[in-house]
């Protein structure tokens, strides 16, 4: 009789288990773990751990992110020999997404223009057919290439001589020795601004740099904060609720404060909404002038505190009732561990495996104008004019020098 009461609680708590599961909705991060914690900062504190350790780069992503850099790295090096080609942002620090870009600086450049070296680099990676996408902004504040990477769709930013992003990667690994909030509350972040659609700097979004001095601004406002729930809190009500981006900035330097952004003449009429930080690397420089998305981060952080605070959690975790689709981060993660197989393929197998399983693009050749670069067909046309026939595919792949 007690074998079989016994069966009985088994069958009906394992069908409990499956009627939660199936209801239950969270991120991959759980592995079907409930967060049943009493208080809603103490759910949020443990879900986050877990997507910290979720978010956080794979061995095959951090390989194929380092083979990346390496490839550029010595390519610009290859070109201008004096150079010293180093990585900065996320790659550096370690705070990257599956879809994050590869930062580069080239430092050390004597007697070059700087818009002519950006052009030799993108029109070399064409011609190598390290790239499927790319052009040079000479406009722009810091001129720039802008490359996408062909083996494994990297966005790559090159600019020359930007020390500042180089100075920060040391000074954001020291905030996050000292704060050990901060990493988990950063990456969240960055998902966050990227699945909300204001996460690109070029279109008034949010970058690594801003967020991070977001992060460490509410560190500062709230040191009393217990665990990680308390801390996103604060952030989501200090931008839902708190802060006017219209009247006031926020700086990081000598324990942070805000400060009027009239009386700094900061208030621009172009753009008077952008959330104005000063920058601690050099005091009286502002960043984010022209963050014209702040009003979306602010409503975008209202909807998720408004969530937060009216949901019930019997049935979703909290930061899974926040985020709005994760699945092009899971697709971008499964992307990249399937092209990390041709890692160990032959160079001709390689070369294969990129055209017809990547489908690549056509490379095209590069004519300048004063704005950008825009790409023509017939690339190889300009360097094969003298040959009578032109030569099997595998036969260009043989002689052509790639610099790995």
């Amino acid at each position: 009789m007690r074998e079989i009461l016994s069966l009985s609680i088994m069958k009906k708590t394992l069908k409990t288990k499956q009627v939660i599961e199936l209801f239950y909705k969270t991120g991959p991060w759980a592995h079907d773990k409930e967060y049943s914690e009493k208080m809603l900062s103490e759910m949020i504190d443990s879900e986050l751990k877990d997507f910290l350790n979720w978010i956080q780069p794979t061995e095959n992503e951090k390989k194929i992110r380092l083979l990346t850099i390496r490839r550029y790295v010595n390519l610009v090096e290859h070109l201008f020999p004096n150079s010293l080609c180093v990585v900065q942002g996320s790659s550096a620090t370690q705070t990257c997404l599956p879809t994050s870009d590869i930062d580069l600086i080239i430092t050390n450049l004597s007697n070059v223009n700087e818009v002519s070296a950006l052009r030799i680099i993108t029109k070399t990676c064409w011609r190598c057919k390290l790239i499927s996408n790319g052009f040079v902004i000479p406009s722009a504040k810091v001129p720039i290439a802008k490359l996408t990477d062909r083996p494994y769709g990297f966005s790559i930013d090159i600019c020359i001589g930007n020390i500042n992003g180089i100075l920060n990667v040391k000074r954001v690994l020291s905030y996050m020795n000292h704060y050990p909030y901060m990493k988990a509350i950063l990456m969240f972040l960055k998902v966050f601004v990227l699945l909300n659609g204001i996460d690109d700097p070029s279109k008034g979004g949010f970058g690594s740099n801003q967020l991070i001095n977001i992060v460490l601004f509410a560190i500062q406002s709230d040191p009393k904060a217990k665990n990680l729930g308390e801390l996103l809190l604060h952030i989501l009500q200090v931008f839902a609720e708190k802060l006017n981006p219209y009247l006031v900035g926020i700086s990081t330097v000598n324990g942070g404060c805000l400060f009027s952004k009239i009386s700094t003449s900061l208030l621009d009429h172009i753009c008077p909404n952008a959330l104005i930080i000063e920058d601690p690397q050099f005091h009286n420089n502002f960043i984010g002038g022209r963050t014209n998305q702040t009003p979306l981060f602010c409503q975008a952080c209202k909807s998720a505190l408004n969530t937060l605070e009216t949901s019930d959690y019997n049935d979703i975790s909290p930061l899974f009732s926040i985020l709005p689709n994760i699945s092009d981060i899971i697709d971008r993660r499964k992307e990249l561990n399937q092209r990390a197989t041709i890692l160990s393929r032959s160079p001709s197998e390689f070369s294969m495996m990129i055209d017809q399983v990547f489908q690549a693009p056509n490379h095209q050749k590069p004519a300048l104008n004063d704005k950008k670069l825009k790409f023509e067909k017939n690339e190889e046309v300009k360097h094969q004019h003298k040959r009578t026939h032109k030569r099997p595919e595998h036969e260009r792949y043989r002689d052509r020098q790639v610099i790995f």
